[in-house]
């Protein structure tokens, strides 16, 4: 009878084995830190980019051609390079990166984001050598759409991007600001990566295999570059070490202008998060003098855009008329009848901004005002709590449905299935669960988010379902209302054709609660 071992064991001995003639050969491999992307369409994504965005195409002297897509905000807007994370391209219909160029057109910022070689809907071969060639090209691309003023260029950088910037700072980049998001250092990206993955033993691996993705001293570049310099972080990120987090710190804040933005979240649901501007973000950017954006809007000529209904609504309250006007500098981009909705429906100018967000990519651009006027609406519910559960909602692939990136395989935009889905919903379990299937690469994936904060802000587990049953039709562009059943318990109520249907959340006899 022959014995075997454990398969644990044998495994076990087969990795120290490898490691130990890794460490023979000492690390000499190029890490795999760009990885080509599936599917990529620059064509199809440009229909998701602001108006006007086009197509750029940078040729390298090898021939190879980085493309990309180029937002303008108005003649002499400030530019924002993007230098991406290695998972990222704004040819990637599946996880598109158009919400970040949104948000800065609106306040005034034009946006350059470009493939690295062999990336997305770039050519040539997708490898670690090539970044800081390509990072220097398209910081010379950034430099010409700014009219040659290196001032008027911010290098916005995510993950492995923070080793572009460095190794374009290390040939002479002088941006007028750097923004670091979730940055990873080029000595230890890959253990980290390779340990929060798949755990010590690989870690160990990658240290004797791979070698560093780049020779350069990122904290040392941007100490020299001089540059007004901010970060944007993650508490639970295991791609930096404890050491790199603490010392990046101390760089950030001895530049000249700084901010450090710390927020809870690992390293890719960081990254995945910073897809748009954080109020933090846009605020730093807006103090540096040498950044003064360009208002793209005439606010004078905003109402000219309103229907009749809107207009005159308007007319008759002067304080929702100053918050329309102020709504239509910060948002450049969107119509003018969701800022007079918001305007109307809202006192609260950040509330209706952060309601502005959820409903700015619009599918029913032909619904009449007062409908549009209705979805604004937060009446019979407190604002705060619906608009974080609109929050909730779109974290778990909002977005991609309402832009058509994705179909709901669960029944979120189904009146009829929302009891159902939401029957276990509670405050003490506050789970959301999303089946997507991809339009762009057919695969079927759940998202899944636990909505701490919703969960704290809702008195009782009925409104809990409520709000977030309530913000579900609101996306799906649903009409829906909250009204006083017998009880006088706040009920949800959706429209069906003609007829008002209320939704049977499980409300107890007495919620504590009472409808307007």
């Amino acid at each position: 009878m022959t014995l075997c071992e454990p398969r644990s064991t044998t495994h076990c001995g087969r990795a120290l084995l490898a490691l130990a003639l890794l460490s023979t050969l000492g690390a000499c491999m190029a890490p795999p830190v760009l990885k080509p992307l599936p599917k990529p369409d620059l064509d199809a994504a440009l229909a998701l980019y602001p108006p006007n965005t086009r197509r750029i195409e940078i040729e390298a002297e090898d021939g190879d051609k980085l493309r990309g897509v180029f937002v303008p905000a108005g003649e002499n807007a400030p530019v924002v390079l993007h230098l991406l994370g290695s998972a990222q391209s704004p040819a990637f219909l599946a996880l598109p990166l158009d919400a970040i160029t949104w948000n800065l057109a609106d306040h005034g910022y034009a946006s350059l984001m470009v493939d690295y070689a062999g990336i997305g809907a770039s050519s040539g071969e997708a490898h670690a050598d090539n970044l800081g060639r390509d990072a220097w090209l398209m910081w010379s691309k950034a430099l010409e759409l700014a009219n040659g003023a290196p001032q008027r260029v911010v290098v916005r950088a995510t993950s492995l991007g923070a080793i572009a910037c460095a190794l374009a700072l290390e040939r002479g980049a002088r941006p007028g600001a750097i923004l670091l998001v979730a940055p990873v250092f080029p000595d230890s990206v890959v253990g980290r990566f390779a340990r929060d993955n798949f755990g010590v033993l690989a870690q160990a691996f990658a240290a004797l295999a791979y070698r560093p993705v780049a020779r350069v001293d990122v904290l040392r570049q941007l100490r020299e570059s001089g540059a007004p310099l901010a970060a944007r972080v993650f508490r639970e990120d295991n791609w930096v070490t404890k050491n790199e987090f603490g010392e990046l710190k101390d760089a950030v804040l001895s530049a000249p202008q700084h901010s450090w933005f710390e927020q809870d979240g690992d390293h890719v649901g960081g990254v995945v998060f910073s897809t748009t501007l954080s109020d933090a973000e846009r605020a730093w950017l807006a103090s540096i003098e040498g950044l003064a954006p360009v208002v793209s809007r005439n606010v004078e000529a905003a109402p000219a855009e309103l229907s009749d209904a809107a207009r005159r609504a308007l007319e008759q309250d002067a304080a929702a008329s100053a918050r329309f006007a102020e709504l239509a500098q910060r948002f450049a981009l969107v119509r003018a009848e969701h800022l007079a909705a918001a305007a109307l429906e809202h006192r609260d100018l950040e509330r209706a901004a952060e309601l502005i967000e959820s409903f700015r990519h619009d599918p029913g651009r032909e619904a009449q005002f007062e409908r549009l006027r209705a979805r604004y609406s937060t009446r019979g519910d407190r604002a705060e709590a619906l608009v974080d559960a609109l929050a909730a909602l779109q974290i778990v692939s909002g977005s991609q449905l309402q832009r058509g990136l994705a179909l709901d395989l669960s029944g979120w935009d189904d009146p009829k299935r929302l009891p159902k889905l939401l029957g276990e919903t509670t405050r003490s379990h506050p789970v959301l669960e999303r089946r997507l299937r991809s339009t762009v690469l057919g695969g079927v994936a759940t998202a899944t988010f636990t909505a701490t904060r919703l969960a704290q802000l809702a008195r009782s587990d009925y409104e809990l379902r409520r709000l977030l049953a309530r913000a579900a039709l609101k996306l799906a562009d649903i009409p829906e209302r909250v009204v006083a059943a017998d009880t006088g318990t706040p009920t949800l109520e959706h429209l069906d054709g003609e007829t008002w249907r209320a939704l049977d959340l499980g409300a107890p006899r007495e919620t504590g609660e009472v409808a307007p």
